[in-house]
């Protein structure tokens, strides 16, 4: 045989047993003319590198057809494998040998299919893998999917060939990792932070990784765009529009400031490719895309198969005209102790200064929460509302900070394990959202006791 099931590849001479050893599918059917249930492993081809569990096989003696019961898929992250050959005419895949393996230097290798269907409609793809495109990061996110296998359909357009299986790797690994991302942070303004992403290494003169049977992240990207940049976003879930987002010089070697996030929000992180660099304005305070906008025809893709963690900045901070507010809290043994701030002095940013005035605010209100409580303009749900504590008429002149209350505050009596905390700070009862500050945040939950004050 020439399936290595401890390397995982497929050597020459390929023979259907090697197929069916590596990506074996099983079928069952009742046979009509015994009644019988029959069940066996498929020696055909077509099933063997096309189908799926679920699917309807006919059979060829007149008995009932078979359906797959089970199979081994075969790993779309092996370079050569089936994949729909979609060319005027049939492709002699032979002239691509050099002696028992593929020749990885010719101009137009069968493996890396260009076309993918999808129902009718064919839209690109590379290596037989089918991903989706967005001509925004807004729009990539709200249909990000993962990457899926474009397999051949059989016939003369599409067909089945048994040499597609030579050099297959069923142990190839996908050319992406998971992310690493805190899930929760306090930030300050100039507090540094990482997200880390596992990615194949692309071609070295040292590690000739592209001539082997790897599918690396560079390859899917650049036979789409050319030359592609990887990057991440980070998508306010407040909103789902894209607050942040950065790329590096191609393929890796990305990296940004967490001062540019509002603290009380949670993020996904998104990784994607893009067609080009997306540079985004530094002196842009309040999130939104500045004068740097991404080139026209920028196209997105999703990285395949990685979930996005989710990263919440502990804390909150909101900026008015007249003062900044934040909240932060530590919560142990049903002990939260939240600080609270109205600071009116002067913020330095790039591009200028954002100067208060500081006044007096007639009604401050401290809101303990449910962990994932959301709120808009008015007050939190009382459902949502574990305790609260309201202050009056504090007043901050400009160029100080002051503490809500005093001090920090206390609650006890905080049986859950998270808790989100809300800082109201208006015109009594009715908040109006142009006179009122509503900032948020997570309370951290500390592995250290929390001393009795």
């Amino acid at each position: 045989m020439a399936y290595d099931p401890s390397t995982g590849i497929v050597t020459a001479p390929v023979s259907i047993d090697d197929v069916k050893a590596v990506v074996p599918a099983i079928l069952t059917r009742t046979n009509s003319s015994t009644g019988q249930t029959e069940t066996i492993t498929s020696s055909n081809l077509g099933v063997l590198a096309g189908a799926i569990v679920g699917d309807t096989i006919p059979s060829t003696d007149g008995k009932g057809s078979w359906t797959v019961i089970s199979r081994v898929p075969v790993n779309m992250w092996a370079k050569f494998k089936p994949v729909p050959c979609r060319r005027s005419g049939f492709i002699d895949t032979t002239i691509q040998l050099i002696g028992n393996v593929w020749n990885t230097g010719v101009s137009e290798p069968w493996w890396r299919n260009t076309t993918h269907k999808s129902g009718s409609v064919y839209i690109n793809s590379t290596y037989g893998i089918g991903v989706n495109r967005a001509a925004s990061l807004n729009s990539l996110f709200s249909g990000y999917s993962n990457w899926s296998y474009d397999r051949p359909s059989g016939g003369i357009a599409e067909p089945y060939r048994l040499l597609d299986f030579l050099q297959y790797n069923h142990k190839a690994p996908q050319p992406l990792g998971s992310i690493s991302a805190p899930s929760s942070m306090i930030l300050t303004d100039t507090e540094p932070w990482s997200i880390d992403v596992a990615m194949m290494k692309n071609q070295d003169d040292d590690d000739p990784i592209n001539t082997r049977d790897y599918i690396t992240a560079k390859d899917v990207a650049e036979a789409l765009f050319g030359t592609a940049y990887f990057g991440f976003a980070l998508i306010d879930k407040s909103n789902d529009s894209a607050a942040i987002w950065v790329t590096g010089t191609r393929y890796y070697g990305v990296g940004t400031n967490g001062g540019r996030l509002t603290r009380g929000h949670s993020y996904f992180v998104m990784p994607f490719f893009s067609s080009n660099p997306l540079p985004q304005d530094e002196s842009v305070s309040n999130l939104n895309p500045g004068p740097t906008q991404p080139p026209l025809g920028t196209v997105f893709l999703s990285v395949p198969n990685i979930d996005m963690p989710t990263l919440t900045i502990a804390g909150g901070s909101v900026v008015r005209d007249d003062a900044r507010f934040s909240v932060r809290g530590v919560l142990q043994n049903g002990i939260l102790d939240v600080d609270a701030y109205i600071d009116a002095q002067d913020i330095s940013v790039q591009g200028g200064t954002i100067k208060f005035d500081g006044g007096t605010y007639p009604e401050v209100i401290i809101y303990v929460c449910k962990a994932g409580t959301e709120v808009g303009i008015g007050n939190p749900d009382p459902n949502d509302v574990i305790t609260s504590r309201t202050f009056t008429s504090i007043q901050v002149s400009s160029g100080s900070i002051v503490q809500i209350g005093g001090r920090t505050q206390r609650f006890t009596g905080i049986n859950v394990d998270k808790c989100r905390m809300f800082v109201y700070a208006g015109n009594g009862s009715a908040l109006d959202p142009t006179k009122s500050a509503r900032c948020s945040g997570d309370a951290m939950v500390s592995s250290e006791p929390v001393i009795p004050q």
